[in-house]
């Protein structure tokens, strides 16, 4: 907690005026008052340390697989939990997606008021929306303030764990990246906090002909220069919405490929100066700007959007405003063309909503273009796509896929072997409804496993901070259980998955996540990063609430 200039000022005038009328007195009483409210918290810190005391003594381990938001999170509880930990992390530095991720225009496309721990709380961004630069130093920072990053194994990769239930341990097939060497470590506790943005997903066209540059937007080459050269770009994700205006004044000419057009909104960027101001200067402003998320993306945009059974009118009212916003930024004299382009077909929140200011002035550029006839493949020169006709070339110097991530693959490319001698992912295909798991935590027979940022808890209208800090919290309170009873290993029930996923299923189905795939009006499908098993299907509050104690019932101690 930090205390801005204006509430110093403010608190310190209050002061002085109820003196100046009442005397000391009433200031007397807020002290005392002040007193008692600080009193649970100091009874939580001893009750910390007390439990500290008793996972040293314990003398427990965990293994930590990746040093992102996720990873660090998990580290710091660990560390307040008395538990040993190691980190493994194949990049070369703390910050996970924002590490890897240096293409032109990477950026947080979420408020960083609120894309930050509630623990290490900063309120002097260089601006709202920063650069991917500043938020991997942030993660960097919290890693380095709270003894995560001396616990780091940098350019390390996890190739294999499995559960010893002779010893009830993990142990970890580890190779260090840079001189190929394999070696094993054992611990108590395995946590994947490997996250989603990862696995770069390759596109469904062949691209092993092309002679020209090409490269994935996760594996940017900084030495490559596009200044007069022409361009193509393919897809229109989050990721594109910025790469396509951080080039367009660059390059000579641009063609943008659409499978699908996205939601675009300005709402989120339209930061006022004053109220940027107030946040870097006022703690109690900055609570106002960091709490935002959960009124106006949880309680409105979720339940006027995401949630089926929100009434007509207000998704009405918020797609009408987005279209409108969408609409004052087309060329008036290409108006139609841009209508039928670029403003999509499909509801409203089904694929994520995009939040700039440049994407849409960039397209109206006359050199830059969009197709929205699907690509073939590449061909030796360019990219070549499907007409009614038969197939067009075109020739391009440089293509860029911006095609996004695998999202579904958790863990990758570690193998997971549970108590049962099958990988999470065997376990998941012989379930039959994909990727699973108890609050996107826990999966039976995975002895003291758990996972960051798994299954069915992506978001769509909040930060997925405040996720990560709830299942830091779940994983505490599973640790804390085999601390104080002495156990050594923790297993979730078949019959509390069982539960968790059937209540999972119902509640998607009740959203537009979970709706039929999107389609372009040409026979072309996409499903996007949204979808069945990978979003949240309520609201952060609802996850905070099931998340903060665990239901002994439903877990087995040995």
């Amino acid at each position: 907690m930090f205390i801005g200039a204006l509430d110093a000022l403010l608190a310190s005038g209050a002061a002085y005026v109820v003196y100046e009328k009442y005397g000391a007195q009433p200031i007397a009483v807020v002290a005392a008052c002040s007193a008692v409210l600080a009193a649970p918290a100091a009874l939580r810190l001893l009750r910390r340390r007390r439990l500290r005391a008793l996972g040293e003594k314990a003398k427990l381990r965990a293994l930590i697989i990746g040093a992102g938001p996720s990873g660090i999170a998990a580290g710091i509880k660990c560390k307040e939990l008395g538990v040993d930990f190691v980190v493994v992390e194949a990049s070369a530095a703390a910050g996970g997606t924002w590490v890897n991720n240096t293409y032109p225009g990477c950026a947080c496309d979420v408020s960083a008021y609120f894309y930050h721990y509630s623990f290490a709380e900063k309120n002097d961004w260089s601006c709202p929306f920063p650069s991917y630069k500043e938020i991997a130093a942030y993660f960097a920072g919290v890693a380095e303030k709270y003894g995560v990053h001396e616990k780091t194994k940098y350019e390390h990769k996890a190739l294999r764990a499995s559960w010893e239930a002779s010893e009830q341990v993990w142990t970890v097939r580890v190779q260090n990246l840079a001189t190929s060497e394999e070696f094993v470590l054992t611990a108590n506790f395995l946590v994947s906090a490997c996250g989603q943005l990862r696995v770069p997903a390759e596109p469904n066209f062949d691209t092993a002909k092309f002679k020209g540059k090409l490269m994935h937007s996760a594996k940017w080459d900084a030495s490559c220069s596009l200044s007069g050269k022409k361009v193509a770009v393919v897809g229109t994700g989050a990721t594109s919405l910025q790469i396509v205006p951080a080039i367009c004044k660059e390059v000579k000419e641009l063609v943008v490929f659409q499978r699908t057009p996205c939601w675009v909104t300005t709402m989120n960027k339209n930061t006022n100066p004053v109220s940027h101001f107030l946040v870097r200067h006022s703690y109690l402003a900055y609570l106002l700007g960091r709490f935002q998320p959960y009124f106006s993306g949880d309680a409105i945009l979720f339940n006027a959007i995401i949630n089926k059974k929100a009434p007509a009118f207000l998704w009405r009212a918020f797609k009408n405003e987005i279209i409108r916003q969408m609409k004052a930024q087309f060329d008036p004299a290409r108006m139609q063309e841009m209508e039928e382009k670029l403003i999509p077909n499909y509801p409203l929140g089904r694929k994520r909503l995009g939040a700039t200011q440049e994407y849409l002035p960039a397209l109206m550029q006359p050199h830059v273009r969009v197709e929205t006839n699907p690509v073939a493949h590449l061909y030796e020169g360019g990219v070549a796509t499907k007409l009614s006709t038969g197939v067009k070339e075109e020739a391009f110097d440089t293509v860029i896929l911006a095609t996004g991530f695998k999202t579904g693959s958790y863990n990758a490319p570690c193998d997971i072997i549970g108590a049962q001698g099958k990988t999470l992912h065997q376990t998941w295909a012989d379930g039959g409804n994909g990727p699973q798991a108890y609050l996107g935590i826990s999966v039976p027979h995975f002895p003291n496993f758990f996972m960051y940022y798994g299954p069915g808890t992506n978001l769509g209208t909040n930060s997925i901070i405040a996720m990560i800090e709830c299942q830091m919290c779940f994983m505490g309170n599973a640790m804390e259980a085999v601390i104080r009873q002495k156990a050594k290993s923790i297993d979730l029930t078949e019959e509390a998955f069982a539960k968790s996923v059937a209540t999972y299923n119902e509640r998607i189905g009740q959203t537009v996540w979970a709706d039929d795939l999107c389609t372009d009006g040409k026979g072309n499908t996409s499903k996007g990063w949204y979808g069945f098993n990978n979003n949240w299907y309520g609201t952060v509050w609802e996850y905070w609430g099931l998340t903060q104690n665990l239901i002994r019932d439903h877990w087995k101690l040995e």
